[in-house]
């Protein structure tokens, strides 16, 4: 319920569209939340696989009777379906449904949910219009555009937003500065920063990053900066600082930084140390080399 201006409830309209749009850019992007990734279906390709000729003649067919099979199409459904409530057509969606679910990779309910609309309206379209026994061609789409769409490791915000952050931590690694532990002070081991502003500390395989840093980062990029940290600590990206019951506390934790307590966020991410020794060239093999 909403409230209006002078007082009392508003009436809320709602309504229920299905747009298709073609365009040469997606309409999702990197930091889409995972809501607006599971309504919008992108799909790559040519409905006519890129035949020129067969495409131009379909468009001067569709010229001079644009609508009528449109108009047809739901005269059917209303001839044929409609008793009992539609409970045909319904029990129609869920088999087409199930076998889509059976053979598919695709893990996102609303994808599958959706591209078996258009399956079953293909079905119909190519029985009732057509005359066309050609179900299995009508699964073959479906499967074919299912096969093609994101799945949800793709499409969920957090994971692409902590997979954003930390590639750019590890590929700013000369941003952190290197520290060891004597005694109660903390003393700089290996200052690497190279001049440029420092990002935080990183020690025995966790990069320390200073909260505005990584804040400043995110809103650039586009992400929800309080939610990301959140979800974050939920997934064990970062570790938090935890209550004694085990709950979370803080997102942050307590980070000594050049003899000052700072707030940071501690990203476990292991380096992988390669070992020089294998790139070296010997000497005798140097001298082979000709010029």
């Amino acid at each position: 319920m909403r409230g209006n201006k002078t007082g009392g409830v508003q009436h809320i309209n709602t309504w229920k569209l299905v747009i298709l749009a073609s365009g040469e850019e997606t309409i999702t992007n990197s930091s889409s939340t995972t809501g607006i990734s599971t309504r919008c279906l992108e799909i790559e390709g040519s409905p006519f696989d890129y035949q020129e000729k067969v495409a131009e003649k379909v468009y001067d067919k569709f010229s001079n009777c644009y609508g009528t099979a449109g108009k047809r199409f739901i005269e059917i459904l209303i001839k044929k379906y409609s008793k009992n409530n539609y409970e045909l057509l319904k029990q129609k969606f869920d088999e087409v449904k199930s076998k889509l679910v059976e053979k598919t990779t695709n893990d996102i309910n609303s994808y599958i949910s959706n591209i078996s609309v258009a399956t079953l309206a293909d079905i119909i379209i190519s029985k009732e219009l057509f005359r066309e026994e050609t179900e299995e061609l009508s699964y073959k789409m479906g499967l074919d555009i299912l096969n093609q769409l994101n799945k949800k490791d793709n499409i969920d915000i957090v994971e692409k937003c902590y997979d954003r952050v930390s590639n750019w931590i590890v590929s700013n690694h000369r941003r952190f500065d290197k520290y060891k532990c004597v005694g109660d002070m903390w003393n700089a081991e290996d200052d690497v920063t190279g001049g440029y502003e420092s990002l935080g500390v990183f020690e025995n395989g966790t990069y320390f990053v200073f909260r505005n840093a990584l804040e400043d980062y995110m809103v650039h990029k586009g992400y929800s900066y309080n939610k990301m940290v959140r979800d974050f600590a939920k997934r064990g990206y970062i570790n938090p600082t935890r209550n004694e019951d085990g709950s979370i506390k803080t997102t942050s934790v307590q980070k000594r930084y050049r003899n000052t307590n700072v707030r940071m966020f501690a990203f476990p991410i292991e380096r992988i140390e390669e070992n020089d020794d294998k790139y070296k060239i010997s000497l005798p093999e140097i001298s082979n080399f000709k010029i």
